[in-house]
């Protein structure tokens, strides 16, 4: 009895042999995946800080707010604004091409921004459990947050990061960060390992600007103009020796950077002239028929913050001059004013 005894021993022994399987390629894989999404969190956290300024960027837009000052970094850009407060735009990793690298976008239906997703080269609309689209900014609009989960799939957030719910692409499919699904180990044998996902785009395509504005071009095609602010000052036509006939001279000005505080103010500092301040225009006459050459009127442009002052001098005109300043044998000095 005891030779079948040892021969079953080891036949049982054999078999558990025979069952075990090298799992070292299963766990190099996982701890490859949790590697790959340690390294992509602060990538998230830039696609999510590009998400608050995409919403900073329509919140200044929605309530006129300018652009004071653009400044350039070795990570992107910083907007300064007419607020006080400033918008940093990240030049962001330039993702793979792949088709499952997801864009958080904006993009306007009848004058209002709402979020997009663009998957796949496909962009839809970021929708809730109702499948209405989520507004950018204003009293219902929502920040998307973006995270990932333990299995590699991009997931996001509608209430500030409470609760996350995975990412779907236009097909209803989720969408992967890292790694695709390896096959199934058949009969004792691992899994092919998973192959790596793809990295999320920059947000902003192009950044460019000129005297008027700030244009940007984001990932999904969106194009974003932000005018900036005008420089605080008054430009009048002609500033010195102004001709001034006895009819007198309407002058029209230009005010720009003005604020719900601006003021304009005139009145005269030399010279007996008589001084008629209107919206976008200062109406002078001579009180008298006596000459107004070396005559002055000083214009004050302000508010709470500047003071601007501009010296108007005067000259007896010709008599062909007409009282708008025009004449066909008098050239007229240009000249302006402003800070």
């Amino acid at each position: 009895m005891k030779p079948k005894v040892w021969l079953l021993m080891s036949l049982i022994a054999l078999g558990i042999t025979a069952c075990e399987y090298d799992d070292s390629a299963l766990k190099a894989d996982v701890n490859d995946l949790k590697d790959r999404i340690t390294a992509l969190e602060e990538q998230v956290n830039q696609m999510n800080e590009d998400i608050v300024s995409l919403q900073d960027i329509i919140h200044a837009l929605n309530q006129n707010i300018s652009i004071s000052q653009v400044e350039q970094t070795d990570e992107g850009y910083i907007l300064h604004l007419t607020d006080g407060t400033s918008i940093n735009l990240y030049n962001g990793k330039e993702g793979s091409s792949g088709a499952n690298a997801p864009i958080i976008g904006i993009a306007q239906e009848n004058g209002i921004y709402y979020w997009t997703l663009t998957t796949d080269e496909k962009t839809t609309w970021l929708t809730d459990e109702a499948g209405n689209k989520l507004p950018v900014s204003g009293a219902s609009g929502i920040t998307p947050l973006l995270s990932i989960d333990e299995k590699g799939y991009w997931t996001v957030s509608y209430d500030n990061g409470k609760t996350y719910e995975q990412l779907t692409d236009a097909n209803g499919n989720p969408v992967q960060a890292v790694g695709k699904d390896g096959a199934d180990g058949t009969d004792g044998k691992p899994g092919t390992p998973g192959t790596p996902g793809n990295d999320g785009d920059s947000f902003f395509q192009n950044v460019t600007q000129d005297n008027e504005k700030v244009t940007l071009i984001l990932s999904n095609g969106t194009i974003i103009n932000i005018p900036k602010v005008k420089p605080f000052g008054i430009t009048f036509q002609q500033t010195t020796n102004i001709p001034l006939g006895k009819e007198g001279i309407t002058l029209s000005y230009t005010i720009t950077g003005a604020d719900a505080d601006t003021q304009v103010r005139a009145f005269v500092s030399k010279g007996d002239l008589e001084v008629t301040l209107s919206e976008k225009n200062i109406f002078v006459k001579p009180k008298s028929n006596a000459s107004v050459n070396g005559s002055e009127v000083i214009v004050l442009l302000f508010n709470k913050e500047k003071t601007i002052t501009t010296l108007l001098t005067f000259i007896d005109a010709p008599k062909d001059v007409n009282t708008d300043g025009s004449t066909e044998d008098y050239k007229v000095e240009e000249g302006t004013w402003d800070e």
